[in-house]
């Protein structure tokens, strides 16, 4: 089935949400609530001195050595110090330490959110923003919920919030997202009573698939899984379970299960990552899940952009779309890293100028994005 030419809104539709995509495969799952005593019996565990032991701001060598403990201790220490000093100053360490902001520990910017709501409420959305790829905004979410309990008129103060955020669409949609993630957690990973959620919150169309991407990535990340949450993830149909869901939900579902498709059943190879997207029909879900290719592919290849381009062009064969779909996506992903040399590069590969004006559009607009 071909899909129409996409032009530069076309892709601007693709950025939202894929910030996400590369870092919330990290290495380690905390709870959802980190007060409780699985997190207290793992933290318990290190043999690192204690709090009255540091300072804020540290010297510059006890910077490095925070950085070199273990997330959950990280994760532990922040809390104490965002209790102790206020969520600015212990913001403003994380930015001292983390300028490069690594992927693997998105869980510690969750702590400053969670700190800002505890003084700001919901004014604390306008204290976040891209800081380790917007995951401020998760933290809010979170605690908002901790605090308040979870019903109707919660979701839509979390919406009404997102939707007043100054800055950039972008803005938006990440808040938005972390609404889908943390409404999954709350349902106990219960697939389509979240999707309906979502729809509860009466968003537009566009602002409704930011929150079923955010149910859909939790689904398959699961970070905050805890005993007697459902499991609609593992099967051994590899299209469960989007093949299952109403029609509205497919798009959503598909960009992000392509991933466990992608890790699960060893389907990395192009052509059963192709035959995994083709397997639906509907153009929204071919859009997305080509669109997702590009942003598995740069995750696997991040560090050499030429294999990028090399592995979305093998798409070329099915229909040039699905190719632009790939490279662009990819190249957003290299610009939300700050690599602009290879983004430019995935961009300049496209042989039509149309593709090509509408990848550098989407680069920029990544780019604008973080502030």
């Amino acid at each position: 089935m071909k899909i129409q030419s996409i032009g530069i809104s076309l892709i601007y539709i693709l950025l939202g949400v894929m910030i996400f995509q590369a870092f919330l495969f990290g290495k380690n799952h905390l709870p959802l609530f980190a007060g409780g005593t699985e997190f207290e019996k793992e933290s318990a565990q290190s043999q690192e001195e204690p709090l009255n032991k540091w300072s804020i701001p540290p010297f510059d060598g006890e910077k490095f050595r925070y950085s070199s403990l273990a997330s959950l201790e990280q994760v532990r220490l922040l809390k104490e110090w965002a209790k102790a000093y206020g969520y600015e100053r212990a913001r403003q360490f994380l930015r001292d330490v983390y300028s490069d902001e690594p992927a693997d520990d998105h869980e510690l910017i969750h702590v400053i959110g969670e700190a800002a709501f505890l003084k700001l409420g919901y004014g604390a959305f306008n204290i976040c923003d891209s800081f380790f790829k917007f995951g401020c905004y998760h933290g809010v979410v979170l605690e908002a919920i901790r605090q308040s309990g979870y019903n109707q008129k919660l979701l839509e103060e979390l919406a009404d919030g997102c939707l007043s955020l100054p800055h950039s669409g972008t803005t938006t949609t990440a808040c938005i997202h972390g609404i889908g993630h943390a409404i999954m957690v709350v349902r106990g990973y219960d697939l389509i009573p979240s999707y309906e959620d979502c729809d509860r919150m009466s968003l537009d169309k566009l602002a409704s698939f930011y929150c079923y991407d955010g149910v859909s990535m939790e689904n398959v990340v699961r970070r905050h899984e805890r005993e007697g949450a459902l499991d609609q993830l593992y099967s051994e149909d590899p299209y469960y379970p989007c093949n299952s869901v109403p029609q509205q939900y497919e798009a959503a579902c598909v960009r992000e299960h392509i991933f466990h498709v992608r890790n699960n059943f060893g389907w990395k190879d192009v052509d059963k990552s192709a035959e995994y997207c083709l397997y639906f029909t509907a153009e929204d879900t071919l859009r997305e899940c080509f669109g997702a290719m590009g942003s598995a592919i740069n995750q696997d290849f991040s560090s050499e952009p030429k294999r990028v381009i090399e592995e979305c062009n093998k798409l070329v064969t099915y229909d040039p779309t699905y190719r632009t779909l790939c490279t662009s996506t990819a190249a957003t992903h290299y610009s939300f890293a700050q690599q602009s040399q290879q983004a430019e590069m995935l961009c300049n590969s496209l042989p039509d100028r149309i593709d090509r004006e509408g990848c550098f559009g989407a680069v920029e607009y990544a780019r604008a994005s973080l502030f």
